[in-house]
Order: structure tokens, then C-alpha cells, then sequence
């Protein structure tokens, strides 16, 4: 009879710590879903909105900063680079710039060639104190990037990679 108990004892414990231990990982995860941080992030895309390059990006980041315990408020913006020249995407880029500096921007994220180098172009003072992080760049303004070398400017480069030190 002692030995059924005995069986019966070490059962109950495995339980008992399986239970203890979905237990913990569901408050983590709860934690994470109830007490994310809010950032404000500006996305800025090179195409027009009806562009085929954007796909689910959006929702994959979103799904990413979630994952760190962060909620992002997105703010989009379209530079429409394949309707409008270089001078035109500069000047369309500085009014955006302008009009999102009152607001309490966390991140600025980039996506495409003509979005970083417009962005960079500008040469706005915004550039200074807030993060900005330029994805899905294949052909990168060597010189103009150099500029920007001690500012908090990170980029992601496709197919190529950079003689400049970056702030990685």
C-alpha cells in the first residue's frame, strides 16, 4: 500500500509543477500584453500608398515590437517618389517634416532608397533628436550618410554593404 502512495506523490508533484509553471508563462505573457509601452513611430515609404512593395510589412512590425513589449502607433506617411522628382520628394519630405515636429514621434523608420535620401537631404533639425532607422535600402548615399555619422541614424543595407562606420 505504501507504494501506490509513494507513486502517487511524485505524480502530484510533476503536476503540481506543471501547473506552476503554465501558470507563470501565462502571467508573463499577459504582463507583456497588458503593460506594453507606447511609441509613436513615423514610417515613412517611398512608394505611393497603393504601392506593391508595402505587402504586410506593417503588420509584421507591428507583430515584432509587440513581441518586445511594445505598442506601436504607426503615422504613415507616402513619399510617391515614382510620380515626382528628387527636388520634389525633398521639398514634399521637409513639410512632413515640419508637421510632425510638434508631435511626440519616437522613432522615425524609413523604407526604400528615395525615403532615406530625401529624409537625409532635408538635413532638418528633427534628424538631430530622434532616432531614425532606414530599411531596405539597396543603393545608400555614401556621402550624404557620412554627414550623419555621429547622429542617431541606423541603417539596414540590401545587397551591399558600406566602407562607412555606421552607429550600429
Amino acid at each position: 500500500m505504501t507504494f501506490v502512495n509513494f507513486k502517487y506523490k511524485y505524480i502530484f508533484i510533476v503536476v503540481c509543477l506543471l501547473v506552476t509553471f503554465l501558470c507563470g508563462y501565462n502571467f508573463k505573457r499577459w504582463y507583456i500584453t497588458n503593460n506594453r509601452t507606447h511609441k509613436y513611430i513615423s514610417l515613412i515609404y517611398s512608394f505611393s500608398e497603393n504601392g506593391i512593395g508595402n505587402g504586410n510589412f506593417e503588420e509584421l512590425l507591428k507583430q515584432e515590437f509587440r513581441e518586445q513589449g511594445i505598442e506601436p502607433i504607426f503615422n504613415n506617411f507616402y513619399l510617391d517618389c515614382n510620380n515626382s522628382c528628387q527636388k520634389v520628394g525633398i521639398e514634399n519630405m521637409s513639410n512632413y517634416l515640419e508637421t510632425i515636429k510638434n508631435k511626440p514621434i519616437d522613432l522615425i523608420l524609413t523604407v526604400g532608397d528615395q525615403s532615406v535620401n530625401s529624409l537625409l537631404s532635408t538635413k532638418h533639425r528633427l534628424l538631430s533628436s530622434i532616432p531614425v532607422v532606414a530599411c531596405n535600402v539597396h543603393f545608400p548615399d555614401e556621402k550624404l550618410i557620412k554627414e550623419y555619422e555621429t547622429r542617431k541614424i541606423y541603417f539596414y543595407v540590401i545587397l551591399r554593404t558600406l566602407n562607412v562606420t555606421l552607429n550600429l
